[in-house]
């Protein structure tokens, strides 16, 4: 399809929905009017508000506002005339706004251009998106200032805003974006009740336990509004701050308390607060009281509880073990996952098992025992991912896997005396507390992201050949899984809105027990790939392909559809034997081809067909040029090999629409299951059947020889423990270049992990954000599991994001890390029934997840784009490269750069300073910055005149004096 180079997303959208409508008018136009009205509002109101003329009292009511909207109905009206598609108003709009564009004389400026093009198209449009591609990252670097206005504290705004700009983002469509956020917004207001606090006449007429369930809310100012006006307001002590995460005193502020502040209350007070530990006062964020039942109250006291400081923590036993069991099941799916990414390198499956939950266990109690922090750790994901496909390859392709994990194990060493000389917390300590944050934010988004994805949770994003990204086909294939993500993503939402006890862990058993009913019940949630044989014709992209199956061999093609097919009984089998897998085709009737006429035999009876053959393909899964095991099953169908075979076409799958690219070969018993989902490069878990207690533990053992007879999948030999190969030191490629590669996304990662766990569980100080209770020991922890798991046969160990759904859940202490520790190991011995937890249930919390991260962003001082723009880069770099380390990497370059020729380098050299000319100091001097840059003004005497008093602004105003918060129209 043309699109002309920077047309909005949305406009793309519309192109191939004018191109593909092949039903009635009436829907064509429906569909294209609320893609312009979303869109088009949501890129105004961004430019008006960025351009400072939004009243907050007034939003729909900016200076010349019903004319602007005129413009791009008039706009859209002429484009269709002329035949182009809709006309909006442009957020580029912003680079000419921070030039100093004021009036329409500039808009005026911008239609003479226009014109201009008419005559000049091949000079102007010569200009490279090279070119123009900074100015668009530094508009959303203008744009995503408003994040700042967000309460993020309430999840009325804070679950939908987070909503809005994950969708616009990861399905390449504005509209989606702020579609979705509405809906779940609408569907908060309604099962929430507050919705009858616009309608005082309903209001009246409530029960009275119904206006107690809605006034005993927490919200934002707008809500205490609304129940004052309906004499609901309830009273205000104790008062009760919001908080998106719990802490040991509900009456806390939500920011810091300090030691100070807590030394000079009354005795009184003090004595009340006696079983707070200081070590928990940073950062409290608000709780609903704990409540001990009759079994926490026998806890008090006691020896377990003083060991891990339960009770000075603010907390109880129920609520920790709560907390470890819902971050477990949060993050259970690994068990399945990484066993999944890593047998692709040629290890043992059930070895692979073994070493995920012994690693995970092994660093884990060491969180809880020394570190007493209550996170889990787990092979990270991503890190797994590009050790397996990036770092070793398909059955080794790349290097040998023997040579790379011997390379993990030594990374793991090499971390132990890091951590063991506190190096790794001093490299923590000179990165600036604002980059942690918006790393925080960063990943955040990233595990959301994770949590929206075709096969990795709710199933609404999914891969596009054109545009990387694109939103699932909400009525296609197998819709239903999408909608059960998305219900139970509401359900999950509506229950934390709430402050629900185990809000997290109920909505995941709840979606899971649904999930697991569906898949034994209903075929559309199961994984059946279905074949052709025979005239196979592939729609147009342009015209309707909107369901994307995969070539062999690599790319894309829409849904295929076999022509006058003949159903044969049967499906196809695999099963791994010595000599390498083997095929058949279960079923009672046979086929035979002769010129150009299938013959089907079934009891007896034969039938001859002219069209094509339809039938089912093997449901144990690899990578993509197996699609289905299609070729392979028609072999075997045809009695043996038959070149006609080589033309079987994928065209009907289950999962998803877009077939897994990645799958790890299964054995006899294992099926596949939509609900029982993928990991993030869209592997299908597997369900298995018949597999004895201690099974894993045997395999692990007995795999264990020189040639591996006994391995039941991957090719190398000697399993999973000590799957060395010590020849590799002196190999670049096959060992030190995977060891510094590892060495660098681990540490980079590890460290961006750990902080936001630590900062939302409000242990940072920000004055020493690199000194929280218990770092020193959680940097070991994922230093020893990174080596036990090398040793093993895993990838690197790292705290989990998961760990947040715990901690919203009350764990405060390493007895939550304890809790998760135990059902690691107990995963060694349940594996089938564990990690046939869906990741639909699963990437609901995911997505939650992102919303508690994202909360740092309101201490990032947007404003100043000394934060803004390295903070923009590190959010956004983590989403679309699908890497945190890159994300905090492109962060501290840019921000290295803006520094160094910026010359705010020289503030932290004194020496260097005294000697700069005059004229440079006065340079820098006068550049606007944050406290911490005026602090270091302040130090080398270059502090510059109070007045006239300069204030940051993200875009220019009329006075340079003014405000930046307070938004007047010029």
């Amino acid at each position: 399809m043309n699109v002309k180079q920077g047309a909005p997303t949305h406009n793309r959208a519309k192109q191939a929905i004018v191109h593909q409508a092949q039903g009635q008018f009436p829907l064509r136009l429906l569909t294209l009017l609320y893609i312009d009205f979303i869109g088009t509002m949501g890129f105004l109101y961004a430019a008006a508000d960025l351009s400072g003329l939004v009243d907050p009292e007034k939003p729909e009511t900016f200076p010349g506002c019903y004319a602007a909207f005129m413009a791009d109905a008039v706009g859209t009206f002429v484009g269709g005339f002329l035949g182009t598609s809709s006309v909006t108003t442009y957020g580029e709009s912003m680079a000419g706004v921070y030039e100093g564009g004021r009036t329409g004389l500039t808009a005026l400026v911008i239609a003479f251009l226009n014109f201009i093009c008419i005559f000049m198209t091949p000079l102007l449009s010569s200009i490279p998106t090279l070119s123009t591609g900074p100015a668009l990252v530094m508009v959303g670097v203008f744009m995503i200032e408003g994040v700042k206005d967000i309460e993020w504290t309430d999840y009325m705004q804070a679950i939908p805003s987070t909503i809005c700009i994950l969708l616009q983002i990861t399905t390449y469509k504005i509209e989606v974006g702020v579609l979705g956020a509405l809906l779940v917004w609408t569907f908060l207001m309604i099962f929430s009740g507050r919705i009858f606090l616009y309608m005082p006449a309903v209001w009246e007429k409530l029960p009275p336990a119904m206006q107690r369930f809605v006034s005993t809310q927490l919200g934002d100012k707008e809500f205490q509004q609304r129940l004052k006006e309906v004499g609901a307001l309830p009273d205000p002590e104790p008062k009760k701050e919001l908080g998106v995460l719990p802490t040991a005193m509900e009456e806390g502020k939500p920011e810091f308390a300090t030691l100070a502040s807590i030394a000079s209350l009354p005795k009184s007070v003090m004595t009340e607060l006696q079983p707070v530990e200081p070590e928990f006062k940073v950062g409290s964020k608000g709780k609903k009281e704990v409540v001990d039942n009759v079994l926490d109250k026998k806890f008090r006291g006691s020896k377990m509880d003083n060991f891990f400081k339960v009770s000075q923590r603010g907390s109880n036993l129920t609520t920790e073990i709560r907390a470890g069991i819902t971050t477990f099941l949060t993050a259970a799916y690994i068990m399945a996952v990484n066993p999944n990414i890593i047998s692709t390198t040629g290890l043992n499956f059930d070895g692979l098992v073994f070493a995920t939950a012994m690693s995970s266990c092994i660093a884990t109690l060491i969180m809880a025992l020394w570190a007493n922090l209550p996170f889990g750790l787990w092979p990270g994901m991503g890190m797994n991912a590009y050790f397996a496909y990036t770092i070793v390859g398909f059955k080794g392709t790349q290097n040998a896997v023997k040579k790379v994990m011997m390379a993990v194990t030594v990374e793991g060493v090499i971390f132990i005396i890091m951590s063991a000389l506190d190096l790794r917390r001093y490299v923590f300590k000179v990165f600036p507390t604002w980059m942690m944050k918006a790393t925080m934010a960063g990943i955040g988004l990233f595990l959301a992201h994770i949590g929206l994805q075709a096969g990795n949770g709710i199933d609404i994003v999914r891969d596009h050949p054109a545009v990387l990204v694109d939103l699932v086909t909400l009525t296609g294939e197998h819709f239903a899984r999408t909608w059960i993500g998305i219900a139970f993503f509401c359900v999950m939402s509506l229950l934390i809105l709430l402050r629900v006890k185990g809000a997290v862990m109920i909505s995941i058993l709840l979606s899971a027990i649904l999930c697991w009913i569906l898949s034994a019940t209903t075929e559309q949630f199961n994984y059946k790939p279905m074949c052709c044989l025979g005239s196979v014709t592939y729609p147009d992209p342009a015209a309707g392909g909107v369901e994307w199956y995969p070539k062999p061999g690599g790319g894309f093609y829409p849904k295929p559809t076999c022509m006058d097919p003949y159903t044969v009984p049967g499906k196809g089998k695999m099963e791994s034997t010595d000599s390498g897998p083997s095929f058949s085709f279960e079923s009672s009737a046979s086929v035979s081809y002769a010129n150009g006429v299938y013959t089907i035999t079934n009891g007896g009876s034969s039938v001859n067909h002219t069209g094509s053959i339809y039938f089912e393909g093997i449901a144990a899964g690899r990578d993509s040029s197996f699609n289905g095991g299609c070729t392979d099953t028609c072999h075997a169908m045809m009695g043996g090999f038959n070149p006609a075979c080589f033309g079987t076409v994928l065209v009907e799958t289950g999962c998803k629409e877009a077939f897994p690219r990645f799958q790890h070969d299964m054995g006899p018993g294992q099926a596949l299951s939509c609900t029982s989902g993928h990991d993030m490069n869209q592997r299908c878990r597997t369900w298995q059947a018949n597999v004895s207690v201690v099974n894993v533990v045997i395999v692990v053992v007995v795999c264990a020889d020189e040639n591996g007879a006994n391995c039941v999948n991957g090719d190398v030999s000697g399993g999973t423990i000590l799957a060395w190969d010590t020849s590799g030191f002196g190999d670049w490629q096959g060992f030190w270049n995977p060891l510094l590669t590892l060495l660098y996304i681990d540490f980079i990662g590890t460290m961006g992990f750990l902080y936001a766990a630590a900062d939302l569980s409000g242990l940072v100080d920000p004055e020493k954000p690199e000194t929280f209770p218990g770092c020193y020991a959680a940097f070991m922890a994922d230093a020893v599991g990174t080596f036990v798991g090398g040793f093993l046969g895993t990838s690197s160990v790292t705290t989990y994001g998961e760990s947040m759904a715990g901690v919203y859940e009350g764990g405060r202490t390493g007895l939550t890390a304890l809790v998760i520790a135990f059902l690691n190991f107990i995963c060694i011995f349940m594996t089938p029934l564990l990690s046939s937890i869906p990741t639909l249930s699963t990437g609901p919390a995911l997505v939650m997840v992102g919303v508690f991260m994202i909360e740092g962003v309101k201490d990032i001082e947007w404003t100043d784009y000394m934060q803004a723009i390295p903070s923009t880069i590190c959010i956004l770099l983590q989403i679309t490269t699908y890497k945190i380390e890159v994300g905090v990497l492109g962060a501290l370059l840019v921000w290295t750069f803006l520094m160094i020729f910026s010359g705010r380098i020289f503030l932290y050299m004194p020496t260097v300073w005294e000697k700069l000319p005059p004229a440079m100091q006065r340079f820098v001097s006068t550049q606007l910055g944050d406290k911490e840059f005026q602090r270091r003004l302040k130090e080398v005497g270059a502090l510059p005149d109070p007045e006239p008093k300069k204030e940051l602004g993200v875009l220019p105003t009329a006075m340079e004096e003014g405000k930046p918060e307070v938004r007047q129209a010029w």
